[in-house]
């Protein structure tokens, strides 16, 4: 009689290969085993002997404590993709695999140990509102935003920790999927948002992270199949680029700020607002600061210049990172309440799954490294060169610990 695996758990292969961007096929010609079986194993009508799912968990790189892991019940929203039309299915499916394991690790586990900055989001719009909302309804949810956390109309001068902060839960990481720039979903009334790595444009990123806080708060309450459908998708991402424009730059401080509509004084203008020089052009079309033909010749000329790929003053804008995520992971094993070890048997993901989840550097996870000393013989460096390198250890030992 063939048993399988006590407490197996399908579907946790169907979350683990769209995790890793394989089909059922793709996955069954790496194990030499029928798709059949990868849908009858998914499905759980069938339970693969331990020697199989070894397989399996090594072909995924999982341990195998994360196939028989039952599958969180806790409801999510619909996931907002910021290339939803671009995007494969299997990039989406990844992602929002991505947001099933971030969600796992957050809850229940880290809220074992770490109370997270309460959630502080507006009241979010009604579908049937959202549907209808005109670009001044848009601006004044932009601009009230701003006033439920009290930042005033000036610039922001780190967008993800003011979101975090506001108990917005922020990832950075390789998307794997040059389609997906973004992403936000709601995980049991916790908003998370994903942001891509292969930006290296400090401005777009912000412009991206508001964009999706702008389907936080004025699309929270859409279903699945608004979402799916295209028409009202394109709508939504249209409201949601208005919404990170008002946000990033409200229209009076633009208005203020605005004296001549040509690219070098756009230039000043994104040294200010910390946006992109496109933002800006868009805002003063939106704002009705320019009429049509001077936008295109704008655009004619910035396109010109190869401004789409990199622009003026990029390279000066430090881009940022989240924060909230690797202090929790560092405070818990600062206070002793787990090792590194310990968690990452706790977690049923691999220690590179980990670290890129929580924000942590590469090898974070991974094992010590050895202790070394040299052998006793004469010094290497002279006595200046000595107490240099001491005093350089010092500082990055002092910086460690500010971090930690």
């Amino acid at each position: 009689m063939n048993l399988g695996t006590p407490g197996f758990v399908g579907e946790r292969i169907r979350q683990a290969r769209e995790a890793r961007g394989l089909t059922a096929t793709s996955l069954a010609e790496l194990l030499s085993i029928t798709r059949a079986s990868i849908s009858l194993y998914e499905c759980g009508k069938c339970s693969p002997q331990p020697e199989l799912l070894a397989r399996i968990a090594d072909k995924l790189s999982l341990p195998m404590t994360y196939f028989t892991l039952p599958i969180s019940k806790t409801k999510t929203r619909p996931v907002f993709f910021r290339s939803m039309v671009a995007a494969t299915k299997t990039d989406r499916n990844r992602g929002n695999s991505r947001v099933e394991w971030f969600g796992e690790i957050i809850y229940p586990y880290l809220t074992q140990y770490i109370s997270f900055p309460a959630v502080n989001l507006p009241p979010s719009v009604t579908i049937d509102n959202a549907m209808n909302l005109s670009d001044d309804d848009i601006e004044n949810f932009a601009l009230a935003t701003r006033k439920y956390w009290g930042i005033g109309n000036g610039p922001i001068s780190n967008v993800l920790l003011l979101f975090e902060n506001n108990g917005i839960l922020t990832v950075r990481m390789n998307l794997q999927a040059d389609t997906l720039d973004a992403f936000s979903n709601v995980y049991d009334s916790i908003p998370l948002l994903f942001l891509g790595t292969g930006k290296d444009s400090a401005v777009r990123l912000r412009f991206d992270a508001a964009h999706e806080l702008g389907h936080l708060i004025l699309h929270r309450n859409i279903t699945q199949t608004q979402l799916n459908n295209l028409q009202l998708f394109k709508l939504m991402e249209d409201q949601a680029n208005r919404f990170a424009g008002a946000f990033l730059v409200p229209s009076d401080s633009f208005a203020s700020d605005y004296f001549l509509p040509t690219l070098n004084s756009f230039i000043t203008m994104k040294s200010k607002w910390l946006v992109s020089i496109g933002v800006i052009i868009k805002r003063a079309a939106h704002l009705q600061f320019i009429d049509k033909e001077q936008e295109q010749k704008l655009w004619v000329s910035y396109s010109r210049k190869g401004w789409r790929k990199r622009e003026p003053m990029d390279e000066r804008i430090v881009v940022e990172n989240p924060v909230l995520i690797s202090r929790a992971i560092n405070l818990i094993i600062k206070e002793g309440i787990k090792t590194k070890d310990e968690i990452a048997s706790e977690l049923p993901l691999s220690p590179i799954d980990i670290e890129e989840l929580m924000n942590l550097p590469y090898g974070y996870m991974g094992p010590s490294s050895p202790d070394v000393r040299l052998n006793d013989r004469e010094p290497i460096l002279d006595e200046d060169d000595y107490r240099d390198a001491i005093h350089q250890a010092e500082q990055i030992l002092k910086q460690q610990d500010s971090w930690s």
